[in-house]
């Protein structure tokens, strides 16, 4: 399969439902740094066993692949690298409603450049790669597999056109520079309190939209936060794709 082409922003969505949740943001935004976990620490429990590593010459291998388990020391293994995500896309449903709190959260927008040039796209498979091609007989290819194994996951999770940052690092944060964040969206079901805290933390630069639900098309948009709705009959400034966000983006930064 092809690589797509790599995105020019990157999004990372984000709840707001409790006050620690919020204070996350918060402290994203003054800090200039996103949570950095560990496979154990995401939400799929298959992370980074699309690849079946089965490996010769160790005592028990036999019985724990009969058992349909990988050995034990490969966990450790694993455990020593960070993920970060992140979605190509600010225009998911199931991305809205399940990492931003049924739309009550945000969305984060970065340049894709810079502090995020590693970032990788995720390949999706639709089952696990088949044990005979990935039989292991050097200590040199484990962690060669492991690695490639971060960047599959099963079809099921393609809605969210996933690009991640994969690092073996003790780092619980991954930083960025400031002027990286280029703007938020605000979901339809922010509540006012916590928007205003957030906006109160906002470097001046950073562009704000927020989200409308299309009523008669049945499609997510953005517009501009500030903008009120006249009901003239003319259409608002809908932005309704990537292409259309970066237009705007930098016809503003020009300004």
């Amino acid at each position: 399969m092809n690589a797509p082409d790599r995105p020019k922003l990157f999004f990372k969505y984000k709840s707001t439902a409790s006050d620690e949740l919020l204070q996350r943001v918060l402290d994203i935004l003054s800090d200039n740094k996103l949570f950095f976990p560990n496979r154990k620490q995401l939400n799929d429990p298959f992370e980074n066993l699309a690849i079946p590593l089965h490996i010769s010459g160790y005592a028990g291998s036999g019985m724990f692949l009969a058992a349909d388990q990988e050995l034990p020391f490969l966990e450790d293994v694993r455990n020593q690298y960070k993920l970060l995500s992140l979605s190509s896309t600010c225009f998911s449903p199931l991305m809205w409603a399940h990492y931003a709190d049924e739309g009550k959260g945000l969305c984060l927008c970065f340049c894709s450049e810079r502090s995020f040039r590693d970032a990788k796209a995720i390949n999706y498979i639709n089952s696990a790669e088949t044990k005979d091609d990935y039989e292991i007989t050097k200590d040199s290819e484990i962690e060669k597999r492991i690695q490639e194994s971060f960047f599959l996951k099963h079809a099921d999770w393609e809605c969210e056109k996933e690009w991640r940052i994969v690092s073996k690092t003790d780092k619980t944060f991954f930083e960025y520079n400031s002027d990286e964040l280029v703007a938020i969206i605000y979901g339809p079901n922010i509540e006012k309190s916590k928007k205003a805290l957030v906006k109160k933390s906002l470097p001046l630069a950073v562009k704000q939209y927020r989200i409308h639900l299309g009523g008669q098309s049945g499609a997510i948009k953005l517009l501009h936060d500030d903008y009120e709705i006249c009901y003239d009959m003319r259409e608002p400034p809908f932005i309704g794709s990537i292409e259309d966000l970066l237009s705007d983006l930098y016809s503003y930064q020009a300004v």
